[in-house]
């Protein structure tokens, strides 16, 4: 028996959301296509950068890096392209909140962000990020985060 990947995800979800201790953020960040890919050959080397990089913008005195591994998340990413617009979203569970001015910030000091737009602890918004999109999403790679287990998924899901 297959299991679409909508199916997975929202397993996923529910066991994440069992651990009530924690709190998850359905994130968009959305950026001007041309700008974003004259900054990046790679569309993951930003996800990269707002982890990894050992620098940070001066206001808050900590690398990117610390501040990613303080807030210990856990979740998945994925990435949508039109001509015009790339957009990550994101959902990520974490026990520290979110300050999403800093994050911002960060955002804004790898690259200009046309528009970050987040939710805590909504089903609803979970729900809306992958309403319209499942055939781009399934095209586009959804990148893990943290300790969530990589599903096993067959190629043949789609029965047309």
């Amino acid at each position: 028996m297959v299991i679409s990947i909508r199916e997975q995800i929202k397993e996923q979800l529910n066991e994440l959301i069992k651990e009530k201790s924690k709190i998850y953020y359905c994130i968009e960040l959305t950026f001007d296509a041309i700008i974003f890919n004259e900054h990046f050959k790679d569309k993951t080397d930003f996800w990269r950068l707002l982890t990894t990089n050992l620098f940070g913008p001066e206001q808050y005195k900590k690398s990117n890096q610390q501040w990613y591994n303080e807030l210990k998340p856990e979740g998945f990413y994925f990435i949508n392209e039109s001509y015009n617009l790339v957009q990550y979203r994101i959902y990520l569970e974490t026990k520290k909140k979110i300050d999403f001015k800093e994050m911002e910030t960060r955002v804004k000091d790898i690259v200009p962000i046309l528009e970050l737009e987040y939710h805590e602890n909504d089903e609803y918004q979970f729900n809306k990020m992958f309403s319209n999109d499942i055939f781009k999403i399934q095209k586009s790679e959804i990148q893990y985060i943290g300790k969530v287990d990589v599903p096993e998924i067959e190629d043949e899901e789609l029965p047309f």
